[in-house]
């Protein structure tokens, strides 16, 4: 046989069941062979498998279309017979002439197929005859060369089997080197054969992907680039920084001791560290918060914040002057309840941030009272009655009218209140001696708190539950500061004067400390606290003491008390205005 290689072996179209397929397992490095007939099991094809209308009269087995298989109407029986219309019918008989069919009689005779035959039969036949012998397609003797060889081989040869040798190379054998696979497959793999997604950057070569191997949209041109959307488009770049309004940095700018020249900003966010600040001297007209300039001898700072003390304002009146009284609430929705306008009084008033409305009246009338919480959900604590005597009674107010509370532990007049409705704080006050008590309330019921480093009465309040604050008061404690985180108490800073029967305002770290008595005249000082120390803030218009405070430090509200007589006198807080503020000059320093 001649030696082919694979690549030029001649495609088998029509192999027969018995016919062999070689295979190289490259897994154990052998040639294997498996018979074609072999390749699709038993029972293996299916209705499935068969493209429609594709099994014809050359498929069928003889024997395969029975009853069962035809698809007539009717009835199939042994007196029923399929009918042109592919029913089971029974016919009708309409002969009346028959005749009797080749192999019909019970004799064996001589029949129309036999004289067929015998026709066809050629005077003095002769079946080695070499023209008969070649029309059957058979071969003399004397046509093969090594008949001998020939007899002798069992089995069929067929002209599949010589056009598959003839297909093999001479001295082929199965395995085949990886080149010759290669060559084999060279081209021949498309992108039909790869799994989805599995060429990455390990598979391709370097240089592998050009321009026309992109996906993204737009035109390629020597003025456009691939940007970020997989789009390609006109470059970004700039001939000039003087074009570019956001500029960034990648890394450290390095002047290469140069300067940056120029008119306008710089703002920066973090730390500047530098040796020595240079500042032209050049005044700010609109300062803006953090800026820093030298004018005049004079640095300055530009600032939000308000290095001028708060001022107060008149606000509306009172309707009912009175004094011992206590508040809650904001500057624009305040409370202020009870009191003594010259017996212990039930009267509550609702703030509005203009004027003061009537309110609905305590259940029961006092004076010396703790007030909490807000102009909806306000709470009146304890204080001193008309029999006289200090009383328990909690009330709860609900924007209209008030509704007993529970009871606190300790009755005591002169006390401060602080929180809300339903995290509410009593503290100090007057028993049968000063107190030190503090209770907690939850909306329902006062227990124990911790006690106050020292005990007082007169005191001013403010904050929550659980970051309460605690200022001045009566008898010669009237400087002293606390601050509650919910379990005790801790020292504060002190305050800057002396502020007896003095209101309190604001939070823990932003306290107001209003008015008081100083121990020996009233006093129109107002202290603010920042969590650590008191400073001075701005002076009310009307010094007074037993009056009520609430808000916020930097929108305080101021109402009532005694001023020598009883006043119905409001007062409004707000925090001092400014832009800016002088630093230090070079010659003090800061």
């Amino acid at each position: 046989m001649a030696t082919t290689k694979i690549s030029a072996l001649t495609e088998l179209t029509n192999p027969a069941s018995a016919d062999v397929l070689v295979i190289n397992d490259a897994s154990v490095g052998s040639t294997k062979k498996i018979q074609l007939s072999n390749l699709i099991p038993d029972d293996a094809i299916d209705s499935e498998h068969y493209v429609a209308g594709s099994i014809d009269n050359e498929h069928l087995a003889d024997d395969a279309v029975g009853i069962d298989e035809l698809s007539a109407t009717g009835t199939a029986s042994s007196s029923t017979f399929l009918r042109g219309d592919n029913s089971w019918a029974t016919p009708t008989d309409t002969n009346t002439t028959y005749s009797v069919q080749d192999g019909e009689l019970s004799e064996i005779n001589f029949t129309s197929a036999d004289h067929t035959k015998l026709n066809a039969i050629e005077a003095s036949a002769d079946v080695t005859d070499a023209t008969n012998v070649t029309a059957a397609g058979a071969l003399m003797d004397s046509e093969l060369a090594g008949i001998a060889a020939v007899k002798a081989t069992t089995g069929t040869f067929l002209t599949a089997d010589q056009t598959k040798l003839d297909g093999i190379e001479t001295s082929a054998t199965a395995d085949q080197t990886a080149g010759e696979i290669l060559t084999l497959i060279e081209d021949g793999i498309d992108s039909v054969h790869y799994v989805d997604a599995s060429i990455d950057n390990v598979h391709l070569a370097d240089d592998a992907v050009g321009i026309e191997e992109l996906s993204a949209t737009g035109t390629a041109s020597s003025s456009t680039f691939l940007r970020g959307d997989n789009t390609w488009a006109a470059g970004g770049g700039i001939a000039s920084l003087l074009a570019d309004t956001s500029p960034q940095l990648g890394g450290d700018l390095d002047l290469n001791s140069n300067d940056i020249t120029g008119t306008g900003g710089i703002n920066l966010t973090g730390t500047v560290e530098t040796a020595t600040l240079n500042l032209d001297g050049t005044a700010e007209s609109s300062p803006a918060e953090g800026d820093i300039w030298y004018d005049s001898g004079k640095f300055y700072l530009g600032t939000s914040l308000s290095f001028v003390p708060g001022a107060w304002s008149s606000g509306g009146n009172l309707a009912t002057a009175r004094k011992y009284i206590t508040a809650a609430g904001t500057q624009s929705a305040g409370l202020c309840m009870g009191g003594n306008d010259g017996s212990a009084s039930n009267v509550t008033e609702e703030y509005d941030g203009t004027s003061w409305s009537s309110g609905g009246n305590l259940g029961t009338a006092r004076e010396r009272l703790g007030g909490a919480g807000t102009q909806s959900a306000g709470l009146a604590i304890s204080g001193y009655t008309s029999a006289p005597a200090n009383t328990n009674i909690t009330e709860e107010y609900d924007g209209t009218s008030w509704s007993s509370g529970g009871n606190v532990g300790t009755a005591r007049r002169s006390v401060v209140g602080a929180g809300t409705q339903s995290a509410g704080l009593c503290m100090g006050g007057y028993a049968a001696a000063l107190s030190n008590v503090t209770e907690e309330y939850d909306g329902t019921s006062w227990s124990a708190g911790g006690n106050l480093g020292t005990a007082r009465t007169s005191l001013g309040g403010a904050g929550t539950q659980s970051a309460g604050l605690c200022m001045g008061g009566g008898s010669g404690v009237d400087t002293v500061t606390e601050e509650y985180d919910g379990t005790s108490w801790s020292a504060g800073g002190n305050l800057g004067s002396a502020h007896q029967q003095t209101a309190g305002a604001g939070t823990q770290s932003a306290g107001l400390c209003i008015s008081g008595w100083t121990g020996s005249a009233t006093t129109n000082v107002t202290e603010e606290y920042d969590g650590t120390s008191w400073s001075a803030g701005g002076n009310v218009g009307t010094a007074r003491y037993r009056h009520g405070g609430a808000g916020t430090q930097s929108a305080g509200l101021c109402m009532g008390g005694d001023t020598g007589s009883l006043s119905n006198a409001t007062e409004e807080y707000g925090s001092g205005t400014g832009s800016y503020d002088e630093l230090f000059t070079p010659s003090t320093g800061l």
